[in-house]
């Protein structure tokens, strides 16, 4: 199916659930309107650089990825099918989700794929879309990744400018790129794994950083010891021997506990009783006496033999 021309082109489906059973390919801005409870299923869809597709109305519409151009979810859910793997990246040139910070109104569902957006413009886009994540987490408007059993997985967000990856899942990126991978929490490198290398991140950049690469995992725009708890949880999974991390784990909490004390053994209880979470327990201290901590944690951690 294609889309092509100057004027915008208007996709209804006010009745029914259908499918289109072909790619789907945008070359003038396309917007895509699902009523209420009525969905639209397609394959792939690809938008011509410099166009837009909008998915409007309140019901769904559930594609395989998208490609290209501009994305805006202005209602209802835009679904991408659960793959995990190449097939199922999507990546865009911009992206919207309505609604404000704390207050969106549409949902971009990405199941278990990544998702890169290669900008032209710095700016704040890599903010933008961690704010998207973190809305999604707290409200279930914004982006909305699969909740696993543990709920011990999100999509972390990472400009490349900071990362340095020249490739993402096949696909060739630069400085330019954002990167959404569907990863556990913890995970500061995104190498699909939690090991004593993350918590680097957070020795580097208690007190001052704020982005997931830096240490910012529970996404509340900084780093504090709260992280500490999410690597410590999380140590050893996505490795090819999560138990043999049993011991290490064990070491660091009782470490970190004696090194920060009541916060870290309060958020460490909070999150072992209600799970996992983007919203922050309030930490009180000065932070300069805890980057002086923390500096002296790299040599006491180790890998498993």
């Amino acid at each position: 199916m294609a889309a092509s021309g100057s004027n915008t082109a208007r996709v209804y489906v006010v009745q029914g659930r259908h499918r289109i059973s072909v790619p789907m390919a945008i070359a003038s801005n396309t917007i895509v309107d699902v009523a209420d409870d009525r969905s639209l299923g397609a394959n792939d869809v690809t938008i011509t650089t410099g166009r837009s597709l909008t998915k409007s109305g309140k019901g769904t519409l559930s594609v395989a990825r998208v490609r290209g151009g501009l994305l805006t979810v202005n209602g209802g859910t835009l679904a991408v099918a659960p793959d995990g793997g190449a097939a199922g990246l999507s990546i865009v040139n911009g992206l919207n989700v309505a609604g404000t910070p704390g207050a969106r109104t549409s949902t971009l569902d990405l199941a278990d794929n990544d998702l890169l957006v290669d900008y032209a413009t710095a700016g704040t886009i890599e903010r933008d879309v961690r704010e998207l994540v973190r809305d999604g987490r707290l409200s279930g408007f914004g982006i909305t990744s699969l909740r696993t059993e543990q709920d011990d997985m999100i999509l972390a967000v990472a400009d490349n400018a900071q990362l340095q990856r020249p490739s993402w899942l096949g696909q060739t990126i630069d400085a330019t790129t954002i990167i959404g991978a569907y990863t556990f929490f913890g995970d500061a490198n995104l190498d699909g794994m939690v090991t004593t290398d993350d918590y680097v991140a957070v020795d580097l950049n208690l007190g001052t950083g704020d982005a997931w690469v830096e240490g910012d995992f529970d996404l509340n725009g900084s780093v504090t010891t709260d992280d500490y708890v999410v690597i410590d949880l999380n140590l050893g999974k996505g490795t090819s021997t999560p138990a043999a991390w049993a011991s290490q784990q064990s070491d660091m909490i009782g470490l970190h506990a004696a090194q920060f004390g009541e916060a870290y053994v309060t958020r460490l209880t909070h999150v072992r009783e209600h799970g996992w979470t983007v919203t922050p327990v309030p930490e009180p201290g000065p932070f300069g006496l805890l980057v002086t901590a923390a500096a002296g944690l790299a040599n006491r951690r180790r890998k498993p033999e």
